[in-house]
């Protein structure tokens, strides 16, 4: 855990990444808070500022050469931004930023574009214009499909997504909400 002064594993920890010649990298409590809004914004997860500092180091780490814009980078989210210790102040202190808009939920957005037919994944993607990686895209749409608010079908050899009744309701139900 990050707010931890001496981890149970942490002498471990260095001797492996020594052994394998693997690397740390330190980033601030400001870097991490900005990528935990930028993963809340772009994908609609509320992680915690630990999670969220495996996002907050990728820029560093592709000014440094350490990486390689064309390289996949896998970050593990796994804490959920409730756990977060701060995270009653932070309700209380920042309600606007519980209060986002539904449209900047990556998902809804999704919903809202297949509202309007049905549509190939690039498709989305591109009426998304271009706001997350079509990787994501496609992800967005299985969790979607998974959850049983999109349907696909194939058609001339591409994957065709449209919103089951279900994904209607659902998008009906957050345009109330928002007053829309």
């Amino acid at each position: 855990a990050i707010l931890v002064r001496s981890p149970i594993y942490g002498d471990r920890v260095v001797e492996v990444l020594k052994a394998t010649g693997g690397s740390a990298v330190a980033v601030s409590d400001e870097e991490m808070f900005k990528a935990e809004r930028e993963v809340a914004r772009l994908e609609g997860l509320f992680v915690e500022p630990s999670s969220s500092s495996t996002v907050a180091v990728i820029p560093r780490l592709l000014e440094e050469g350490l990486i390689k814009p064309e390289e996949l980078v896998v970050c593990i989210l796994t804490g959920s931004g409730l756990k977060a210790p701060s995270i009653s102040e932070f309700l209380s202190v920042r309600r606007r930023a519980v209060e986002v808009p539904r449209e900047t939920s990556m998902k809804m957005r999704v919903l809202t574009v297949l509202s309007r037919g049905e549509r190939h994944g690039y498709a989305v993607w591109r009426l998304l214009k271009k706001a997350v990686s079509l990787q994501a895209v496609y992800q967005h749409l299985k969790d979607l499909e998974r959850r049983g608010y999109v349907e696909s079908t194939r058609l001339n050899g591409r994957r065709v997504y449209r919103l089951t009744e279900e994904g209607r309701l659902l998008l009906k139900a957050f345009r109330i909400i928002r007053g829309r």
